[in-house]
């Protein structure tokens, strides 16, 4: 267990981060008749709730009877005491002195008289172990029973406390210093002690001469601003210089066709007819019938004329021509490839021979009974399997391109999708094939160049009282215009940041060098530069700051 002590005018919330803080469990609270907190209940609830969730455990010691019944009010454990423990007025000779400074529009609450002493806000989480003869505390007796009865102690005379000790030591053991140095025998010694001595009074004056550390928040403004670039490929001299990345992908996709139909087609196709009979022109009907090799029927679409063969030297040259034609019946087996065909009908003279007809590209359409049909889902399912991996890939490479250091806004990048089918709704296939073809292309820049330039224009609006806040600025970009073809690109930045006042740190020390707590509150409050501060004067007896500047510490604190 632990005992800590409180001031009368110590405030709530410093009582609370002792024990928040405080290394051990329990804790055992010495309040002093008339303490601040002693103002109503909900002090000691708030005490109790705070200590529960620090996972502390907190006793009240006071000889106050409204302080005790406040106490066992909020459900602390409650003891009286009519003496003031030793260990209180050690902690509180040593224990720092530290008030709040506020400018003067801050309102100040609980104001204290000028000659009341200021009572310490800040205190020790590890105090020293001080060697001491055990103290004994009179009249100290359990609360509860007297609680039950409403019965109180009164408040008692301090007694002198005697080391026992210190009564045991006999008279011939108290020898004074002066005698002990007579019998000293060697000058050694004598160095030795002297030595001794100094450092003991170096360290005194090390520890205990006074200091003062004075932490200052400087005063801070938002600053905003806007301002307009032009990126380019091929920058001017005003211009930032802007790099283009492109990127192309293509993608497939394939799906089975779904749908089904019952059907009698016949195939069709073209073939070419030569003529190497004669120089004479030869007419074909509509339905002239043609044979393949393997002996399937076609028959012709249309009425053709084959123009009349060419002679060179004697020689026949064949002259062709190329006529639709379609199978006499439906059915797949009339899918043929590229064949020969022969006319029947100049069979049996010398034209069956030099008539002749050839396919270069298979027949196609030929079905009969059920066969497959491409539905539009078909069509669409393929088109989403093209679209969807393309893109995800285009998109991985078209980052990858992107320099360090680039920037990329969403508005100065273009992409197009194209996405075509080799089928169509109804057509009669086993499958459809989609292609999707992805392009991005977009204008990049250096943030960096961005930076050096607005840095450059703020240095020119900010007075030399102020600075920038590091890591406090902001930019918005927007992009009003965009030219991919040209490579050129208009910039809108806006700018938002926080700007401080710079403090001259010496020339506070100079104002606040021998001056008391309430005189520096003035100067700090005084000065335009300085939001906020806070002083602290060591050790606890210190009341104003060493005249000696070099024992005055002023730390600037961020906002």
């Amino acid at each position: 267990m632990i005992t800590i002590s409180i001031s009368q005018d110590e405030e709530l919330l410093s009582v609370i981060d002792k024990i928040v803080t405080s290394t051990q469990p329990e804790i055992r609270l010495v309040v002093p008749n008339g303490a601040r907190i002693l103002e109503s209940v909900e002090n000691f609830s708030l005490i109790k709730r705070e200590a529960e969730a620090a996972g502390k455990t907190v006793s009240v010691a006071t000889g106050d009877p409204r302080a005790r019944s406040f106490a066992q009010a909020a459900g602390l454990a409650v003891f009286a005491v009519s003496l003031q423990s030793y260990e209180e007025n050690e902690l509180n000779y040593f224990r720092p002195r530290m008030s709040d400074i506020l400018p003067p529009s801050a309102s100040i609450k609980h104001s204290q008289p000028p000659d009341q002493e200021v009572a310490p806000t800040t205190h020790f989480i590890k105090e020293p172990k001080v060697q001491r003869a055990p103290v004994k505390l009179e009249e100290i007796k359990e609360e509860h029973e007297i609680l039950d009865r409403k019965e109180f102690f009164p408040k008692t005379e301090v007694t002198q406390i005697k080391n026992d000790e210190e009564e045991k030591i006999p008279v011939a053991a108290k020898i004074s210093f002066r005698a002990v140095v007579h019998k000293l025998e060697s000058w050694p010694i004598l160095l030795v002690i002297g030595g001794a001595l100094a450092a003991v009074v170096v360290a005194y004056a090390l520890f205990f001469s006074p200091r003062a550390e004075l932490s200052i928040v400087p005063r801070s403004d938002d600053f905003s601003s806007n301002f307009t670039f032009n990126v380019a490929v091929n920058p001017g001299a005003e211009d930032i210089a802007g790099q283009s990345v492109e990127i192309e992908k293509e993608g497939v996709g394939e799906v089975s066709a779904s749908g089904s139909a019952v059907v009698e087609d016949k195939a069709t196709g073209t073939v070419k007819i030569f003529n190497a009979y004669s120089s004479a022109p030869q007419t074909l009907v509509d339905t002239t019938r043609l044979v393949s090799q393997d002996g399937k029927l076609f028959r012709t679409s249309a009425t053709v004329v084959i123009p009349g063969a060419t002679i060179e030297d004697g020689e026949i040259i064949p002259s062709s021509i190329d006529v639709p034609v379609i199978a006499s019946e439906p059915g797949s087996e009339y899918n043929i490839g590229p064949a020969t065909f022969s006319i029947p009908g100049f069979q049996g003279t010398p034209k069956y021979t030099k008539f002749y007809g050839r396919s270069s590209v298979a027949m196609s359409g030929g079905a009969k009974g059920t066969v497959k049909v491409i539905t539009a889902e078909d069509v669409k399912k393929a088109e989403e399997a093209a679209t969807k991996d393309v893109l995800a890939q285009a998109e991985k490479e078209f980052a990858e391109k992107i320099p360090d250091g680039f920037l990329l806004l969403d508005d100065a990048k273009f992409m197009n999708q194209e996405t075509l089918s080799n089928q169509e709704t109804d057509d009669k296939a086993d499958s459809v094939k989609a292609v999707s073809k992805v392009k991005i292309r977009a204008l990049l820049f250096r943030e960096e160049d961005i930076h050096v330039k607005i840095n450059a224009m703020l240095s020119e609006q900010f007075s030399a009282q102020v600075e920038p806040v590091a890591d406090s600025v902001k930019i918005d970009y927007t992009v009003p215009s965009l030219d991919l073809d040209k490579g050129t690109m208009k910039l809108a930045v806006n700018v938002n940041e926080k700007v401080a006042w710079k403090v001259d740190v010496e020339d506070i020390k100079q104002q606040i060098a021998g001056k008391s707590e309430e005189e520096i509150k003035k100067i700090i409050g005084s000065r335009s530069d300085i939001a906020s501060g806070v002083v602290t004067f060591r050790p606890g007896w210190a009341d104003t700051a060493p005249e000696d500047i070099s024992r005055i510490t002023i730390k600037l604190l961020s906002n």
